[in-house]
């Protein structure tokens, strides 16, 4: 399978998605998916892709194609997990300190 520039750049991005989740950096995700839907749908409507899907592209062009996405939307479900489980941090964080200002504000409340 001979992968086109836009396919590989599809899957370079979101591997870098990945690695910023897995880092920590969220701010940086939403302006890499903008970049990433951009080369997604220059390749989708390139000749490229319409070359590769049809009978002149063959069954191994298809199939390299459909390995990239299955890769790409793995990617997503680890970024989601990481995400989750930022998010379940987070809370138990928030709980902590409104039991502490709690526990604060009722000592003040004895004084």
């Amino acid at each position: 399978m001979q992968q086109s520039l836009e396919l590989a750049q599809f899957l370079n991005i979101s591997q870098s998605m990945l690695s910023a989740a897995e880092a920590g950096d969220w701010a940086c995700l939403p302006e890499r998916e903008v970049e990433r839907k951009k080369v997604m749908q220059q390749y989708f409507s390139s000749e490229s892709f319409n070359q590769a899907v049809s009978l002149q592209g063959g069954i191994e062009e298809s199939d390299g194609i459909s390995q990239v996405i299955n890769q790409v939307l793995e990617i997503n479900t680890q970024i989601e997990t990481l995400a989750e489980q930022g998010k379940l941090a987070i809370n138990l964080q928030l709980q902590g300190m409104k039991k502490k200002q709690s526990v604060h504000s009722a000592y003040l409340q004895n004084e």
